[in-house]
């Protein structure tokens, strides 16, 4: 069953199917093994990507997909100086957070 967020009250749910997510999650895991840095904050993740064109054009893909799928999620970019670092944040409330922690972290 479906928890609802504190925040926005939708449902912590992923609303793929459970063979789209099989295909997903290969996605995800590929654009998540690039990651120079993941840390915890108190109400999501921050996860460190090399700077560069392809990296951007990825995780605005990500975003634009988990936007539909995961509604409960929060997303943040923060682009470093001179193509440094990207940060991607994922936020949410606490039961959000551990839908990210075993989807993404």
């Amino acid at each position: 069953m479906a928890k609802k967020s504190e925040s926005s009250n939708l449902p912590i749910a992923c609303n793929l199917s459970s063979q789209d997510l099989a295909r997903r999650q290969q996605v995800i895991r590929a654009l998540f093994q690039k990651t120079l840095e993941r840390r915890e904050s108190e109400d999501g993740f921050d996860f460190t990507f090399p700077g560069g064109d392809v990296i951007v054009a990825e995780l605005l893909d990500f975003i634009r997909f988990e936007r539909k799928c995961c509604q409960f999620l929060s997303f943040e970019l923060a682009f470093e100086p001179a193509e440094g670092p990207i940060h991607l944040r994922l936020l949410g409330c606490k039961d959000a957070k551990e839908a990210v922690r075993q989807i993404f972290a």
